[in-house]
């Protein structure tokens, strides 16, 4: 969706909304995070009583409010225990309009406002590798065994993390554990592909590379 100066917004980003229609906050700062556009066609007689049909849209942007509110619903959303919470999703508004919507550099907040769209922005980040993965070879004699010794260090909300190996660049289908057993004797260059998931996207990092000598 495009703001009212034809910017393309993307999850993240701060807008100010406002809204033609009487609300409790005709227009406020938002953190954006998506829209979603329902059409249907309306039954209707026109001036001279004909049967006719129309397309209507209808425009639903998702948002948190640059708020004690929105922080604690993004918290909420985001997996973090909240007492008492009344909200279980984010914000929402229908009927919006591009000319309702225009897009601010967030290095213009100061003070709380700055602090409250930081935690935010914390809460519905993906996660990000800080530290890669780290893999170990812990064979016995006469075995090739390899296994994920940490998933490395990751900013961001509660991750959850899969596995692939690979062995001399190739993807090993169906080797998706933290552990991976090769053929003893045979050469080759390992590492593990280590994913981490979080409710706002999917990050891969790669760990080291083992060379494996055969024995």
């Amino acid at each position: 969706m495009k703001d009212n100066q034809g910017t393309e917004l993307v999850r993240g980003d701060l807008v100010l909304l406002t809204i033609d229609t009487p609300v409790e906050h005709p227009a406020q700062l938002i953190i954006y995070l998506n829209n979603k556009v329902l059409t249907y066609m309306v039954d209707y007689t026109d001036d001279n009583e004909v049967d006719c049909q129309k397309e209507v849209t209808i425009n639903t942007v998702h948002y948190y409010p640059i708020s004690e509110e929105g922080l604690e619903v993004a918290n909420y959303d985001a997996g973090v225990v909240v007492e008492h919470m009344h909200r279980q999703k984010e914000f929402e508004v229908t009927n919006v309009d591009c000319k309702h919507l225009l897009k601010f550099d967030s290095a213009g907040l100061r003070g709380y406002s700055k602090t409250l769209y930081d935690s935010i922005q914390d809460l519905i980040a993906t996660a990000a590798n800080v530290v890669p993965p780290e893999i170990e070879d812990i064979s016995a004699p006469k075995t090739a065994i390899f296994q994920v010794e940490n998933n490395g260090e990751w900013a961001g909300v509660a991750p959850t993390y899969t596995y692939q190996w690979y062995v001399n660049g190739a993807l090993k289908e169906g080797q998706v554990t933290t552990v991976l057993n090769w053929v003893f004797g045979t050469p080759a260059d390992i590492y593990c592909e280590v994913t981490a998931t979080n409710l706002n996207g999917t990050v891969s990092e790669n760990s080291n590379i083992i060379e494996y000598n055969g024995t």
